[in-house]
């Protein structure tokens, strides 16, 4: 009887030794805690829906944007969802959970969000300016439940426009003092140049920063663009984007004062132009604990589209 619980006990050992090697995970497997199996799919518009950018409040929640359509023949349209950590939609948040169309009347995209210190949403992109038809730099700041803050800019937005034509934000970030950086592309004349502008906490223009909040860079006098942004230790802002010359794109790095002004201390005279046959899409660029730049974005090799790093 002794030898029988003996081989029971051993058996049992077996089967969960076995059995747990076959859940255990290894750095880069789908995190099964997460969603379905590490996937997480919500339809929002109904037609198709694209998210363009996401970012982490401090509970862990996780809140993504981009823009969505109910019908192919319906225009874009604002969209946003929020996550708990695992995965499952906060039903607390927006329109259980996701938020489409801010108004109807609003066409647009969302490109980047950022989260401020006391949990506001600040939500960056375009709109189409119901008047001119142009798209035109667009901001939008909800409360943590994703409510528009009406606090903010007018009723909740801002709209800035600075050419009289086609003016997109690509990336936010905040600054420790709180005041909003944004950075995309503006097609001033003669050709579209780099557009960095700065705002209080309010939402109005930072008059201490360019030339009211404001500073636009043309770097070779043709096709420049400016694509991401991170803040430095030491209040230094640096933009990832591209410029185009003779038929090819080259990726770019710029570094800004704290004042707006170009930092000649980098690069040269502030800019940094790297030949890699670049292609014109989304960029992405983060800061690591020693300083040093990482950036990611496509390039080209041999008529094949790639992903390429650099460090700088």
């Amino acid at each position: 009887m002794k030898n029988k619980y003996k081989n029971i006990l051993y058996t049992a050992i077996v089967l969960t030794f076995f059995s747990s090697l076959s859940v255990a995970q290894s750095p880069g497997d789908l995190d099964k805690t997460f969603g379905n199996g590490g996937k997480v799919n919500v339809g929002i518009g109904g037609y198709y829906d694209v998210a363009k950018s996401m970012a982490l409040q401090q509970d862990g929640k996780i809140v993504l944007v981009g823009y969505g359509k109910e019908s192919l023949a319906s225009f874009k349209g604002l969209s946003m969802a929020r996550y708990l950590q695992n995965g499952e939609i906060d039903y607390d948040f927006g329109n259980y959970g996701v938020i489409h169309r801010v108004t109807k009347e609003l066409e647009g995209e969302a490109n980047s969000v950022a989260i401020q210190k006391d949990d506001k949403i600040v939500v960056i992109g375009y709109s189409i300016s119901p008047t001119t038809n142009n798209e035109e730099i667009t901001l939008i700041r909800f409360t943590e439940n994703g409510n528009i803050d009406r606090l903010f800019g007018d009723k909740g937005f801002i709209v800035t426009e600075i050419s009289e034509q086609k003016d997109v934000a690509e990336s936010v970030v905040i600054q420790p003092d709180g005041k909003i950086v944004v950075v995309g592309t503006s097609d001033h004349k003669p050709s579209p140049d780099i557009v960095l502008i700065r705002y209080d906490e309010d939402g109005s223009l930072d008059n201490s920063f360019g030339i009211g909040g404001i500073v636009i860079t043309d770097i070779n006098s043709a096709l420049d663009v400016g694509k991401s942004i991170a803040i430095q230790k030491d209040g230094k802002i640096i933009v990832s984007g591209f410029t185009h010359v003779a038929n090819k794109f080259y990726i770019t790095l710029l570094r800004y004062d704290s004042n707006g002004d170009l930092d000649t201390t980098f690069g040269k005279n502030g800019i940094v132009i790297t030949d890699i046959n670049g292609r014109r899409g989304k960029m992405d660029m983060v800061i690591q604990s020693d300083g040093k730049i990482i950036v990611v974005g496509p390039s080209e090799v041999e008529n094949s589209h790639h992903f390429t790093v650099l460090r700088f």
